[in-house]
């Protein structure tokens, strides 16, 4: 099987509208960062509110600014014309489908390699030898693995960690002000793998088979 490239919509869609407003160069964006994968097998992940995390927390990510324009929006609709197999539901962030994807990814191993294309570091916590975080560059993406994300925490957040996993842990112990998440609150904020992230999905009315189920459609 193709390597299979997960990416993040949202993120696509602030790194575009930052680059132009005027919707032919949009189109010219979205389809390059697709073309960027011809070779791969591509499945988008979404957010969708209100996020289950804020049931847990309401003031989770309550101190990000309004983004929406018509800018935002323009490049918003383009992107969902343009791109194939968007997993999305009211409630899931795309970081949520990533975890699934890679939990569905560890248990079959089908694919050669799951690239995550994101700017979002907490994804950085789900790589592994087969899974790959990449961000939106401003040519090439740049890649990290294990090694790379555990560097990453040594230099970004102070920590000299074993393994890629453990960032999750760093981020429940320190806190995580990018989604105005205090220290120690509770892990399964901040986990996208693992008994306490699968038991927040599940309490807040999720079922982890159907979501699996889903992913499936698109990494098998």
């Amino acid at each position: 099987m193709r390597p299979l490239v997960a990416i993040d919509f949202y993120c696509a869609v602030h790194k575009i509208m930052a680059m132009s407003d005027e919707e032919s160069m949009i189109v010219m964006y979205w389809e390059g960062l697709l073309d960027q994968y011809r070779d791969c097998d591509i499945v988008v992940l979404s957010d969708k509110k209100p996020y289950w995390r804020t049931l847990v927390y309401p003031d989770y990510k309550g101190n990000r600014p309004v983004t929406r324009d018509d800018t935002f929006t323009l490049v918003e609709e383009i992107g969902r014309d343009l791109v194939p197999c968007m997993l999305e539901e009211e409630g899931l962030e795309a970081d949520d489908w990533a975890g699934v994807l890679v939990a569905y990814h560890n248990l079959h191993c089908r694919r050669p390699l799951v690239e995550l294309r994101t700017v979002d570091t907490d994804w950085l916590q789900l790589v592994s030898d087969t899974v790959v975080w990449s961000n939106y560059g401003r040519y090439l993406p740049q890649y990290r693995g294990p090694s790379e994300a555990i560097k990453w925490a040594y230099d970004r957040l102070g920590c000299f960690l074993t393994t890629a996993a453990d960032i999750a842990l760093v981020k429940y112990n320190l806190g995580d002000p990018v989604d105005n998440i205090p220290a120690k609150l509770t892990t399964d904020l901040v986990s996208l793998q693992g008994p306490n992230w699968e038991k927040g999905l599940e309490s807040s009315g999720f079922n982890m088979r159907n979501l699996m189920e889903r992913v499936a459609k698109y990494y098998d």
